[in-house]
């Protein structure tokens, strides 16, 4: 291994530490989301914290890369899921398998997100929940 590579790896482990031993309150996890400028490889090892609380934080982060909202997208947690939803950079594939989530406030999120296909709030406008459709009804207003 070359010394980059275990410069690089020795970054790691002592970010890791860092975060269970500066950040070990989720509260203060969750105030380090609030910058808008925490980098996406950070948003990706706090999209696996164990407080769903922090996770949803991450959800919404602008600088959260696709790949992690990808991985997000499936996460036990709905508050996550929906917050993973309301975020414009999912692509709208995602969002597709969003739509069908059995949650009214993830199919809202969808029906509400700037990505989703037009087709998929189309079909938002005759879900079973009035304020799935609702919103899917106003999100079309604002596109046609």
């Amino acid at each position: 291994m070359n010394s980059f590579g275990y410069e690089e790896k020795l970054i790691k482990e002592i970010s890791d530490i860092l975060l269970e031993q500066f950040f070990g309150d989720s509260n203060l996890r969750i105030k380090v989301l609030e910058d808008k400028n925490v980098s996406p490889d950070l948003l990706a090892k706090l999209a696996e914290d164990k407080c769903a609380d922090v996770r949803e934080w991450v959800a919404m982060h602008p600088n959260t890369s696709i790949e992690t909202l990808i991985k997000m997208s499936k996460d036990p947690a709905w508050n996550v899921r929906t917050a993973v939803a309301s975020n414009p950079n999912l692509p709208p594939e995602i969002l597709d398998i969003l739509a069908k989530e059995e949650r009214i406030a993830i199919r809202m999120s969808v029906a509400e997100n700037p990505s989703t296909f037009i087709e998929t709030v189309k079909e938002l406008t005759n879900d079973e929940h009035l304020l799935v459709r609702k919103a899917a009804q106003d999100t079309l207003s604002k596109r046609v």
